[in-house]
Formats: structure tokens, C-alpha cells, sequence
């Protein structure tokens, strides 16, 4: 039987001279480079720190039809949160029917071509204040009257990181 994150009941030998079993639960912990399929989202561990705390960077869908992907603050894997930090590469590219994105308040990257080709794509909602970087072509080919929504507070920050590398073309608009 494998194990996966979380709770796992496994039977112990107690004692094998009088062949005395048990059950006992153990606490099995998701490890750092591993994936993990939650909900409809896939993720891969960065950091899984003994006391389970740790980041994991989204890397798609168990759905390419989906219309909209909504990127949590958090993830449980097994009975521990770990924060979402960043879009992996090509974790969405060339999603036909996406239509709409938000994007949680622990992501700092969004890396290259993460939407690359989804040309429904019209609507990214940001409530990340951390983005530091968004990648190559990373919105390259999204509809290009498409709207990217933004912490207020960081407008002219965002407005900068969008730019043509990332596939951001003047007839899109990036709001408040």
C-alpha cells in the first residue's frame, strides 16, 4: 500500500514472538519535489518543512476545457497548508476554453508561457502585492482586448512587470 500526505493507517507488528498486531496513524508529510493532484489542480512541493509548513507552485489543471482557474492563497496536501507561490511554466498554455484567471495573494511568479495561447482568455484578476516577475510570453496570445486587474497599491509596479516580453500588447489594459 502507498502512502500519500495526511493520515495513514498501517498495521504494526507489536511484538513477533506472540504475533500481536495493531493499527497506529502516522503523520506522512508531502515531500519537496513531489506532485500532488488536489481538487482539480496539480501542484509540485518547493520546500516541505518537517513541521509541514511550506510552498508549492501550481503546475495546471486536471482539466484543459476548464473556463475559469481560480490560483487559492493556500493548498492542503494531506492535513497541512502549504502557500501557492507561483504559476509554473506552461501550467496553462493553450487552454481553449479559459475564459477568466485569479491569481491569489501568495503568488510571486508567474513564469514563462503560463497562458501562453489561451485566446479566450480576456480576464486576470492579481491580488498578489508579492509578484515579482512574470515570465517570457507568459500572456502571449490571450485575447487581445483582455483585462488585467491589480492591486491598487501596486499599479505602477504591475504595469512595468507586464510588458511586450510577456506577450502584453497595448490594446490590453491593466486596471485597478
Amino acid at each position: 500500500m502507498g502512502t500519500g500526505p495526511g493520515k495513514e493507517v498501517i498495521t504494526c507488528k507489536v511484538n513477533d514472538d506472540i504475533g500481536v498486531s495493531a493499527s497506529c496513524k502516522v503523520n506522512v508529510v508531502a515531500v519537496s519535489g513531489q506532485s500532488y493532484t488536489v481538487g482539480k489542480y496539480r501542484y509540485k512541493v518547493i520546500d516541505a518543512n518537517v513541521d509541514g509548513t511550506g510552498t508549492v507552485v501550481i503546475t495546471g489543471s486536471t482539466s484543459n476545457k476548464t473556463k475559469t482557474i481560480i490560483v487559492g492563497n493556500t493548498v492542503k496536501i494531506g492535513d497541512k497548508i502549504y502557500k501557492i507561490t507561483s504559476i509554473n511554466v506552461d501550467a496553462f498554455k493553450k487552454y481553449k476554453n479559459l475564459t477568466s484567471v485569479i491569481i491569489g495573494a501568495n503568488i510571486n511568479t508567474i513564469a514563462s508561457n503560463a497562458f501562453n495561447g489561451d485566446k479566450k482568455l480576456k480576464s486576470i484578476t492579481i491580488k498578489s502585492k508579492a509578484l515579482k516577475k512574470v515570465g517570457r510570453n507568459a500572456i502571449k496570445g490571450i485575447n487581445y482586448k483582455a483585462k488585467i486587474k491589480v492591486p491598487k497599491s501596486k499599479f505602477k509596479v504591475y504595469k512595468k512587470i507586464f510588458n511586450k516580453s510577456t506577450g502584453f500588447k497595448k490594446t490590453m489594459k491593466i486596471k485597478k
